[in-house]
This record gives structure tokens, sequence and C-alpha cells, in this order.
């Protein structure tokens, strides 16, 4: 990238300049606020900083171990919360430039870290939630899977497993990414090699397998027994509460009009 002055700034150079400034703009927009999703920031800061860890019933034991630590600020901790989320969300852009690099050139991609960083994704750097903490789990995974190819190792396919085993411990949901990870490991082997079927499911079990055990691993290790869960309490109410079943679908379709 040049000026008009012709001074040249290199893209980590506007990617780092984009972070302080981002950071700057950030906190004080949110320094100061008062809760503004109410519900969710209670129920995370009271089992975040109230709570027993092995008491929580959302698995986030990974962002509750650190934001557990904002008791340390006494009648700030809001304020602290805000200072992790503010750097955790911001943490991500090196990430994403790396992720864009891979399709654009230099200054599409710094453009697509400011377009990130300022889009209106950043307004979870006000609560106390997990969202932040996430953005760059899922954005570290992300620029890793995206450096691997058929042809890397098992060990590979484990770290990527351990990054998005410690991804779903700030929050469950990168789980739901299990399958579409999987299916792209088996699509790469597809498209490089004769024995594609064998080494992408290979490669996908190791992937899942190391992903499920840092999960729960680290889970018990933070929570004791009661970290052993999926979902947790919370999630696995919810989808019992919400889901139907079978006999209610066929009493559904029973009472259809007939065509």
């Amino acid at each position: 990238m040049q000026f008009k002055n012709g001074i040249k700034l290199g893209a980590p150079a506007a990617v780092a300049g984009i972070m302080v400034m981002t950071l700057i703009v950030l906190l004080v927009r949110s320094i100061g606020l008062y809760p503004g999703v109410l519900g969710d920031e209670y129920t995370y800061s009271s089992m975040a900083r109230l709570m027993p860890l092995s008491a929580a019933y959302i698995p986030d034991y990974l962002y509750l171990a650190i934001y557990k630590s904002t008791n340390l600020c006494g009648r700030g901790f809001m304020e602290c919360s805000k200072l992790f989320n503010t750097v955790f969300f911001v943490a991500a852009a090196p990430f994403i430039y790396m992720t864009a690099r891979r399709f654009c050139g230099s200054r599409l991609s710094v453009l697509i870290v400011f377009l990130s960083m300022l889009g209106p994704i950043n307004s979870y750097t006000a609560y106390f939630m997990p969202e932040p903490l996430f953005f760059l789990s899922f954005w570290v995974g992300i620029s890793y899977f995206l450096s691997l190819n058929a042809q890397s190792s098992l060990k590979e396919w484990a770290l990527f497993g351990f990054i998005m085993g410690c991804s779903s411990l700030v929050k469950p949901h990168a789980m739901f990414m299990i399958p579409a990870f999987c299916l792209c490991i088996i699509f790469f082997a597809y498209k490089s090699m004769s024995t594609w079927l064998v080494t992408g499911l290979k490669s996908s079990a190791v992937f899942v397998v190391v992903m499920l055990a840092t999960k729960f691993v680290v889970s018990f290790i933070i929570a004791g027994t009661s970290g052993l869960t999926l979902f947790g309490n919370f999630y696995t109410s919810t989808f019992e509460s919400s889901a139907s079943s079978l006999q209610r679908y066929l009493d559904i379709f029973s009472t259809a009009p007939r065509i």
C-alpha cells in the first residue's frame, strides 16, 4: 500500500494499525455502558463470577474459567469483561487477514479486516458474553484449516481437532461445524488422490476424536464429572422441550387434509 506522498505501508503494518484503532474505538465506546442483553449477560456473569464451574449449566468452561478472573476487578468486573472482549475480538484480525489472503490480494485482504473489525459484529464486545472469544477461536480454526490439504499428516489434523475442541469449550456451537469440516476433508482427498475415501475418513476420524477428547478432558479437568456433557443442562433441556415425538408427527399427518 502506497500513499500519495510516497510513503509505503505494508499489509502487516496496516493490519496492526487497524487493530490498534479498533481497540481504542471499541473501548471508548463500551466502557461505562450498562448491560444491553440483560438476560444473557446475567447468566454468563453469574456462571463465571459467582458459581463454581462444576455448577455451570452451559458448558462454556474455557470461557468461564478465563472470565472468572474479572472478580479481581471488584465492582469494575463489567469493564474488565469489556476489555477482555475487545482484546480477543481484535486478536482475530491477523487470522482474518491470513484467511482472506488465500483468495484475495493484500489490499483487498486489509479492507476485509477493516470491515470485519468495524462491522456490526463488534457490538458483542460490549456484552458479558462469550461471542468475542468464540469469534477469535473460529478464525484461528478456519485459518489453520485452510492451511491443510489431503497430504497433511494425521498430527496436523489432530492439532486442528485440538483447536476446534478448545473452541467448543468457549461455545458448544462449534460442534455443529463437525459435519461441514468432515465433508471438506473428504472432498480435499477426493480432488487429490485415488485412495480418497480411506484417507478422507481417516483424517476426519482423527479430527473428530481429538476434538471430542479435548472437549471432555479439559471439561473434566475444569469442572469434574459435571463437565462430561455435550451441551449442558440448559441446551439439553431446551432441545428436549422443543423437540416433538414421532407420534406427534404421525398425529399431524393423520389429521392433514387428503388431496
